[in-house]
């Protein structure tokens, strides 16, 4: 009988091994190894394979569409911009005519010459006498601009010292008209304090400057020419030369004025 022969290395240097079959229930297998000596069986435990775990992937986000502009919402703001300018133009314009800028029925008045005399100065009474001449330019819409009831004053300080009452006019052709305004002899009376100074100045110089202001309200007709006044077409004027002045000699109690012609402010309402 033949002895049994060895198992031999391959060449690889590996010693084959024998394996029994795969225990199901504990997992476990058992490999016999088989050497000169003895043959050793050595048991080992199977690594448990468990099913491969499922990810869930993240679907890629949708870029949600630009929203569609609303042509609609686009033309009523548009409008209501248009609207609201035009509103504040009408404004602007208004404020304008009210105050008599670039008013087509606003005449442009300059006080050409004055002549002005006091006299009889008390504590409280002082006698006035003088003569204004007002250079009057046509408006540039009226044809034919009729002026009435034109009550012109005078004050000193806020004192009133007199007031007359100019013929009424009319301009045709001219575009340039003087005008007078008279003021006869009048007492006015007055605060001590305001005639105290008037009385310093007589007596301290040869001559003084006297300023006062002008004001003057009236009816103008801006195309009426010589028919009846109509009140539909008829405006308010109200005319201001301020801080006009004169020079006074102490000697004889009369001024004249100084400077160039004084531009007096005018402004025009419809009644």
């Amino acid at each position: 009988m033949k002895p049994e022969k060895e198992p031999s290395p391959s060449r690889q240097g590996y010693i084959p091994v024998e394996t029994t079959n795969v225990d199901a229930t504990t997992n476990k297998s058992t490999i016999n190894i088989s050497t000169t000596n003895s043959a050793t069986a050595i048991t080992i435990e199977a690594p448990s394979l468990e099913p491969p775990t499922i990810f869930q992937t993240q679907q890629p986000l949708r870029r949600s569409p630009p929203p569609k502009r609303n042509r609609l919402h686009d033309i009523y703001c548009i409008f209501l911009c248009l609207v609201i300018l035009a509103d504040i133009l009408i404004i602007i314009y208004l404020l304008m005519m009210r105050a008599s800028v670039f008013d087509p029925y606003g005449p442009e008045i300059y006080i050409q010459a004055v002549s002005f005399s006091l006299h009889n100065i008390s504590s409280a009474y002082v006698t006035t006498k003088g003569e204004i001449t007002f250079n009057v330019t046509k408006p540039l819409d009226c044809a034919v601009p009729m002026y009435g009831d034109i009550a012109v004053s005078i004050f000193y300080e806020k004192e009133h010292l007199s007031m007359t009452i100019m013929e009424p006019f009319t301009q045709m052709e001219m575009n340039h008209t003087m005008v007078k305004a008279l003021f006869p002899s009048k007492i006015s009376p007055i605060e001590t304090w305001v005639a105290k100074r008037i009385a310093w100045n007589f007596t301290s110089n040869s001559s003084f400057e006297f300023p006062f202001d002008v004001k003057a309200t009236g009816g103008l007709w801006p195309n009426n020419g010589m028919v009846p006044q109509d009140k539909k077409t008829e405006r308010f004027l109200t005319i201001w030369c301020l801080n006009m002045k004169v020079e006074i000699v102490t000697k004889t109690g009369v001024g004249m004025m100084i400077g160039e012609p004084l531009k007096c402010k005018v402004e025009t309402e419809t009644f």
